[in-house]
């Protein structure tokens, strides 16, 4: 699996999780801890990406 398929599809899972449970925020036992961050809750400080389109957006 290539690098930018997987990148596709936990944008696409993120998204979706993201707008179903929204109360969740992107906390380790939202997204981090379901593994969506594709590490766990520290994936989301290692990467940057995924912090900027979702940390932003619900922390302010």
């Amino acid at each position: 699996m290539s690098l930018v398929s997987i990148l596709v599809i936990l944008l696409v899972t993120m998204a979706a999780l993201a707008l179903a449970r929204p109360q969740m925020g992107m906390g380790g036992l939202g997204m981090g801890g379901m593994g969506m961050y594709g590490m766990g809750g520290m994936g989301g400080m290692m990467n940057p990406y995924m912090n900027m389109m979702y940390r932003m957006p619900y922390y302010g």
